[in-house]
């Protein structure tokens, strides 16, 4: 690749750059084939047992939330469903894009997880959401709480999994876990076995709604600059929506905060202890180093899995 290439445009990169990395010319015309299997997965996520399994151990560990008050975990009362949404193709490029290109500090050198090429865009470490659901609790601390317990559900069956709290400068905040299961993609007129990651973002009430409202300023700033962009404008600009929509984020997590104290005095709740960050990395094993924290506008890629996005 050439020197100075990091300010090409996401058409002008897969134009130059597409062939070498395996894509189809033009890169959209692989649309087909990815839809086909990506909805194949979908399906069989949706309605197989490990969806079944999941959501019933969700609702085992309700009932030792908040000294055995399962009703106070999620919202609604009983996770009976999750629904599973994909990630549309042209997203999945703008991704590859920002993982291969403006994200990559390197560039025109490899990023350290090698860049995402069509043979492994299924798989490669950073296409972590291209299945992904949502849940949604009721208080601050049923994210963290949910996501430590998912971690025994993932080591008592050996299924790949991490987990990490993100948060942004955007207002964003969520816990996210990731589980690599097994799928089948059509590859060459052939079937075979993928291990792709599917993400479950765990979420409260006000940060649903915040980012119900707020997820299109972030994709159109997320899509355009890196990750490293310093532009801090708008920090100063309290008329413009990104000043507002991001403030508002951080104003309703301390509130979130200030309601989730409330309650336990209220109920007599002893403070939670919470697990050092050594204890919540081995118990996600077998993948081990997740990073606890994240800042979700430095990651290569975060995406909410809004219906718009399906």
């Amino acid at each position: 690749m050439i020197a100075g290439d990091s300010m090409l445009s996401e058409e002008a990169y897969f134009a130059r750059y597409g062939a070498q990395l395996g894509f189809p010319n033009p890169a959209m015309s692989g649309a087909k084939t990815y839809e086909f299997n990506i909805a194949s997965a979908q399906s069989k996520l949706q309605t197989g047992e490990f969806m079944n399994d999941l959501i019933r151990y969700l609702n085992e560990i309700a009932a030792e939330y908040a000294g055995g008050r399962p009703h106070l975990l999620y919202y609604p009362v009983s996770p009976s469903d999750l629904s599973v949404f994909t990630k549309p193709y042209q997203s999945l490029l703008n991704k590859v894009y920002r993982i291969n290109c403006i994200n990559n500090r390197r560039f025109p050198d490899r990023p350290d997880k090698g860049f995402v090429d069509y043979s492994s865009m299924y798989e490669h470490e950073n296409m972590n959401d291209l299945l992904r659901a949502r849940l949604v609790c009721k208080y601050m601390d049923g994210p963290k709480f949910v996501a430590s317990a998912l971690a025994s559900f993932c080591k008592e069956r050996c299924i790949k999994s991490k987990y990490y709290s993100m948060n942004n400068d955007l207002g964003y905040y969520a816990w996210h876990f990731y589980f690599r299961i097994p799928v089948e993609i059509m590859v060459n007129e052939g079937v075979e076995e993928k291990c792709i990651w599917f993400e479950l973002q765990l979420t409260t009430q006000l940060s649903e709604l915040i980012t119900g409202l707020t997820h299109g300023l972030y994709e159109g700033r997320r899509s355009t600059q890196p990750s490293n962009h310093t532009d801090q404008k708008w920090r100063w600009e309290p008329r413009s929506q990104l000043f507002r929509s991001a403030y508002l984020g951080h104003t309703l997590h301390l509130l979130e905060g200030v309601i989730q104290t409330f309650r336990d005095e209220v109920l007599d709740l002893m403070p939670g202890k919470d697990m050092a960050i050594s204890e919540m990395e081995s118990a996600s094993a077998p993948i081990s180093g997740s990073a606890p924290t994240v800042n979700a506008e430095a990651m290569a890629g975060r995406d909410s899995p809004s219906e718009a996005d399906s």
